[in-house]
């Protein structure tokens, strides 16, 4: 879904996966280490793993849960505000897109895999991977 609608929010080709724009298979082995590593490992850690499991223990998993997913929202706006220059009101959809998606990743970690980040993180990093393939081969 985000491959379709992130362009369609955002009118900056400058996406964290345009470094991989038209490379084809070259690229692949870079895309995978940014994808599984660079930010969906380190985002797992710090959103799920650190923050989540932080505001759990003192404010119960509604309110982490909601936190972290703003925070996680907010921090992908804000890049790609940064990269465009001014922030637009369809920042606003990329705060609810991908806050959502931190959101699910949230509730898989703390109710699905016992606390553990590591289905969160396959599926942040295969969203990325896929991502970065679509731009590899100039699908997006």
């Amino acid at each position: 879904m985000i491959i379709f609608l992130l362009p369609i929010l955002s009118n900056s080709p400058e996406l964290a996966t345009s470094q991989f724009a038209a490379q084809g298979a070259s690229a692949i082995i870079p895309a995978i280490i940014y994808s599984f590593l660079q930010t969906g490992l380190s985002e797992e850690i710090l959103f799920r793993g650190f923050i989540n499991k932080r505001l759990c223990s003192r404010f119960g998993f509604t309110i982490a849960n909601l936190s972290q997913a703003i925070l996680f929202g907010s921090l992908h706006a804000i890049m790609l505000s940064s990269i465009n220059g001014r922030f637009e009101m369809r920042m606003i959809g990329v705060v609810l897109l991908t806050g959502g998606i931190g959101w699910v990743l949230g509730w898989i970690s703390q109710k699905k895999a016992g606390g553990s980040i590591i289905p969160g993180w396959l599926f942040h990093a295969s969203s990325n991977l896929l991502i970065s393939l679509f731009a590899m081969y100039s699908l997006v």
